[in-house]
């Protein structure tokens, strides 16, 4: 058995830490990579969280990392494959095709803009079947832009020229040149159209080849030895009798039961490495059945065992474990203009909940709308984190009638305004205390959060006292002027005191 550090990839390097994948020794082959992109962490893992529940046949993606300094590794699951190589068979290019095309027909409906793959990121797996990982197909630094069918049609076509022979090159671009490809229904018609001209081109050539193959091959019949047949024949059967004599005997010296028994070591929480490490020191192996999201347990390490620690079972046995993905990071959605139970119900659908509730004043939006949220729409989170809100409170927007009113009352008619500023000023009127005017006025739509209401109160008019005059002395009077108009001066002159 090769040593684990042999066991594994090294695909990328970030700052000296290297990235690892598990290898075909395991159950599943897990490949991690670092997504390189210039788009923001969460436009990256909205896109992830699409390619997770792809149901094509594509390579699986089933979760990413993503680090605290913004670098995102993708997890796949990778089926035992083996790479394709377009140029030694005309016809597997066709099938490859067909396929790439298909491939670039679902994405595109999901609304990301492909590009084409490289030949080195095509495979094909045990039964034959063509896969891809859809990262390869899709423009992450430009993933929005739908493309046209004319578009799709011209990049599938460029990618069967690059490696089709000469002649159908030739052929294939003078139809791109003509614009006729264009004129295609969709990439299974192109597929079709290639695959004439290649029926077309064998035709051509097998007329002749044809005729000389079959004279070749009735040559060689009568040269070949019947011992060149049966000399194969007899060493498989002998093969297969000694095979046969070893199995009988090591049941007869050897019994079933000389399998030792081993207690299996408890590795919940030990990192991969780790517990390989310490079943393979008890005689075990290791076998990884999932991944798993946790809070609790790191990135990397078990989660649980089967069977559990401190079971017993023979020596050779494969621990199946499940692996920590790490904690669940959550792209928070949008709930700005939601009603506050539509909200709850949306943060709730992809792992999230509601947090501190804060009312806030408005005349502008109705009663219990989302107008604010913390964490903001687009950023990372993880599952099961709070999401505080902010909600509208509606105020009532129309100015109320306070001509007439007593003024001890505005207070109490201006109160589902909600704040304001009230400015008061007086003047004398006839009715004190009633307010005279008011601006804004009546039934004006208030558009401040906080209004400035301007009212005029009737204050009680001031009375000048009138001043009293009586007729001039007649010269029969003797009163004299001082005591006829206190007012007036009176000229008399006291003596000076003594």
């Amino acid at each position: 058995m090769r040593d684990l550090s042999e066991r594994f990839i090294i695909l990328e390097e970030s700052k000296g830490d290297k990235v690892r994948a598990y290898d075909k020794l395991l159950t599943r082959f897990i490949s991690l990579r670092q997504i390189k992109s210039g788009l923001s962490l969460g436009r990256i893992l909205a896109i992830l969280d699409k390619l997770m529940n792809l149901d094509n046949d594509f390579l699986k993606v089933i979760g990413y990392q993503a680090l605290d300094n913004g670098t995102v590794y993708v997890i796949e699951d990778l089926p035992p494959q083996e790479g394709v190589d377009l140029k030694k068979d005309v016809r597997e290019l066709l099938q490859v095709t067909r396929y790439i095309g298909r491939m670039f027909e679902y994405l595109n409906s999901l609304g990301l803009r492909i590009r084409l793959p490289e030949e080195d990121k095509i495979y094909k797996d045990d039964r034959g079947r063509y896969l891809i990982s859809p990262i390869d197909l899709i423009d992450m630094n430009n993933p929005d832009r739908v493309q046209s069918k004319e578009e799709l049609l011209d990049a599938l076509a460029t990618f069967f020229i690059s490696f089709a022979p000469k002649s159908l090159k030739d052929i294939l671009s003078s139809l791109m040149e003509r614009k006729i490809i264009h004129k295609l229904d969709n990439t299974d018609a192109l597929a079709n159209m290639l695959n004439t001209f290649i029926l077309q081109e064998e035709r051509m050539k097998s007329k002749s080849e044809n005729r000389k193959q079959e004279i070749e091959t009735r040559r060689e019949r009568k040269k070949i030895s019947p011992w060149v047949i049966i000399i194969p024949i007899l060493v498989v059967l002998a093969g297969i009798s000694v095979w046969m004599l070893y199995s009988i005997g090591e049941r007869l010296l050897l019994g079933e039961g000389t399998v030792a028994d081993v207690i299996v070591p408890d590795i919940i929480n030990r990192s991969l490495t780790e517990a390989y490490g310490i079943l393979k020191s008890s005689g075990l192996n290791i076998e990884v059945s999932g991944l798993e999201y946790s809070s609790a347990i790191p990135a990397g390490n078990i989660i649980s065992q089967e069977p559990i620690g401190g079971s017993k079972v023979k020596q050779g046995r494969s621990i199946k474990v499940t692996v920590s993905k790490g904690i669940e990071l959550i792209n928070v959605p949008n709930i700005i203009g939601q009603d506050l139970n539509n909200a709850r119900k949306t943060l709730e659908s992809v792992g999230l909940k509601i947090g501190d509730i804060r009312e806030t004043p408005s005349r502008t939006s109705p009663d219990g709308i989302v107008i604010s949220q913390n964490p903001k729409y687009g950023s990372i989170t993880s599952k099961n984190s709070l999401v505080a809100v902010e909600i509208s409170r509606h105020l009532q927007s129309n100015m109320p009638r306070l001509v007439g009113k007593p003024f001890e009352d505005v207070e109490k008619i201006l109160k589902p305004l909600g704040p304001y500023i009230l400015i008061v000023k007086e003047q004398e009127s006839d009715t004190p205390g009633i307010v005279i005017s008011q601006s804004p006025s009546t039934n004006t739509t208030l558009l401040q959060e906080i209004p400035r209401i301007e009212i005029v109160v009737g204050i009680p008019k001031r009375v000048i006292p009138k001043p009293e005059f009586t007729s001039p002395a007649s010269p029969n009077n003797e009163t004299s002027p001082s005591e006829s108009n206190p007012l007036v001066p009176s000229n008399t002159e006291n003596p000076p005191p003594e």
